[in-house]
């Protein structure tokens, strides 16, 4: 399976439709499409069959990254356990971007701290979006992009790959035949959910993410703190105006405190234990590539040190950490009955795919991942 992985709007999508002769929706402008994973047509690259399976893009317009990272969590785990074994990963990135900001920082660090120094091996950076002919700027990103460690540098220098593409299909299928001549490989991620047993939070991959969230959430408490000390400023100089333009910084100011609340609630949700290795014979008697049933989360009923940590911080306000939070049943009945939604979907690609061969599929997420059985 290929995985595609990278910020919205860096072509994942288009790719994968150019690859495979898919007609899945592409967003416009800023906006993502992909809100569900969604499997491609199988095609041929060498002779093997290949199914790409498209997932929504971190930094996406509808799901946050810790929801994204579960999902993508749930997958892996199911994927290892029924012997699907990864054969290689595209990260996905636009040339034409003049900066790299943070959010970028984040996702590349994520990428790595997912995939694990023997993962990142059959790993490839995948600049998107290039003029014809490229021009200087771009070029000079190109190598900006190789040369520094905490761009792709230190990922090349642990075996990583770099290619363009040129937005055609020759150029698309070149780039995935060098991951068909990859042998399989497991990620750091499988490695610490399934064999180690690990809660998502506890892994590199959730620590990147929790602790960019944490950042987060205490700089909104600092702001609401200041903003505080304003409000009494204004209070005692009587000035309407400006303290009705706090009180909607305010307003705004919580509600991203909720969010980021909501995000590290989803990052802590429980599996009630870790699945373990399936014998040979249990995966051979496994039809699903994903278990609906199995993959249903349940919610931890309480939030641990750091959730108790945040609500001493929110209790400043006047708001109990409670309040933040929907209810936990209706969260828990949406969120599945997507998830079911989702996978029923790559579920009829990947029986189509299994009819024809037993040899090869490759599925692109945003993260795009190959598998070999």
């Amino acid at each position: 399976m290929d995985r595609l992985f990278g910020c919205t709007g860096t072509g994942k999508t288009s790719f994968a439709n150019i690859a495979s002769g898919s007609e899945m929706q592409v967003g416009k402008g800023l906006r993502s499409s992909t809100k569900h994973l969604e499997a491609s047509n199988t095609f041929q690259v060498d002779n093997q069959p290949v199914i790409i399976v498209d997932c929504p893009g971190f930094n996406d317009t509808y799901l946050t990254e810790t929801e994204i990272l579960r999902r993508l969590a749930d997958f892996l785990i199911k994927a290892y356990t029924s012997k699907y074994n990864i054969v290689g990963f595209l990260y996905f990135h636009n040339i034409s971007d003049t900066r790299v900001g943070g959010a970028s920082f984040l996702h590349m660090n994520l990428f790595k701290a997912l995939c694990g120094p023997i993962a990142l091996q059959n790993a490839i950076y995948v600049t998107n979006m290039w003029s014809e002919p490229p021009t200087e700027d771009q070029i000079m990103r190109e190598v900006e992009l190789r040369d520094t460690d905490k761009f792709f540098g230190a990922a090349l220098m642990e075996g990583a790959q770099m290619a363009r593409h040129y937005n055609t299909q020759e150029s698309a299928h070149a780039i995935i035949q060098q991951l068909l001549e990859k042998n399989p490989v497991i990620t750091k991620l499988q490695c610490q959910l399934v064999d180690d047993k690990m809660p998502l939070e506890d892994t590199d991959a959730g620590l990147v993410i929790g602790e960019d969230l944490e950042d987060d959430l205490r700089k909104q408490q600092q702001e609401m703190n200041d903003l505080k000390e304003e409000k009494e400023k204004a209070l005692e100089s009587n000035n309407q105006n400006w303290l009705r333009r706090l009180e909607a910084q305010e307003e705004r100011t919580k509600a991203k405190e909720q969010q980021l609340v909501d995000q590290l609630r989803v990052l802590k949700s429980d599996k009630k234990s870790q699945p373990k290795r399936t014998s040979p014979q249990g995966r051979r008697d496994q039809d699903a590539i994903i278990n609906p049933d199995y993959l249903a989360l349940q919610i931890r009923e309480e939030m641990e040190a750091k959730l108790r940590e945040l609500t001493q911080n929110t209790s400043r306000h006047n708001k109990p950490l409670d309040s933040y939070l929907p209810s936990q049943q209706e969260w828990d009945r949406q969120r599945n009955d997507e998830l079911a939604r989702d996978i029923e979907k790559i579920h009829a690609g990947v029986a189509y795919s299994r009819s024809r061969s037993h040899d090869f599929w490759v599925s692109p997420w945003r993260f795009a991942v190959a598998y070999r059985q």
